[in-house]
């Protein structure tokens, strides 16, 4: 097995968001503006901001993971952001703490805007992080390759086109779908449907 990964689907990532508006709100941090941590805090920042009620969202590209599970050599802010936020509470949001280095770097660059608390969310919070957001929904144990419904196609095109080399399938089985089945459960332990398999195969 290369390394482990699993699929979240589209309601379990709502859950995660809504147990993340609950422990915000037991806290009593009232929040005025929300951070999205772009590309994977995008969605997480909208159902936060709903839960919560806060109407201002703003977001900042980092890039540090390129090609699936593949890290880029350091985390870099690619769109960085450019707001007054003094006076304000900010909730910076991102789908997961992986390494940890995004987040430390945007709250870097959120320091220089002036902010009145700054405070962290994510999801997911992975315990081989270097950084511990001040709130997140679940913990995950040792490191495994976390699908978001955002992200579905992408990852596992790269997934497949993973196991397609190393087994050295042919153009033609790319189209047996049972057999990616048994090779992502097999590489990766991960199981997907036969019909989301012939989704992602349309984007191949």
């Amino acid at each position: 097995m290369d390394f482990k990964a699993e699929l979240l689907s589209w309601e379990k990532t709502r859950e995660l968001s809504e147990i993340i508006g609950k422990k915000i709100k037991a806290k009593g941090y009232k929040v005025d503006v929300i951070v999205a941590i772009a590309r994977g805090g995008l969605v997480p920042a909208m159902n936060i901001s709903d839960v919560l009620g806060v109407s201002d969202i703003l977001s900042i590209g980092v890039s540090h993971w390129g090609i699936t599970a593949k890290k880029d050599e350091r985390a870099r802010i690619k769109f960085p952001l450019q707001a007054d936020l003094s006076a304000k509470n900010v909730l910076i949001v991102d789908d997961l703490t992986d390494t940890g280095d995004s987040i430390k770097m945007v709250l870097e660059h959120i320091a220089a805007c002036n902010p009145k608390n700054v405070k962290t969310a994510t999801l997911l919070h992975k315990s081989v992080s270097t950084f511990e957001p001040d709130f997140y929904a679940e913990k995950v144990e040792g490191w495994k390759w976390i699908i978001f419904p955002w992200n579905l196609v992408e990852d596992l095109r790269n997934l497949i086109q993973k196991v397609a080399e190393k087994e050295g399938f042919e153009a033609n089985a790319l189209k047996d779908i049972k057999k990616l089945q048994k090779s992502l459960k097999k590489n990766f332990n991960l199981d997907i449907d036969e019909k989301i398999i012939k989704r992602v195969l349309e984007f191949i």
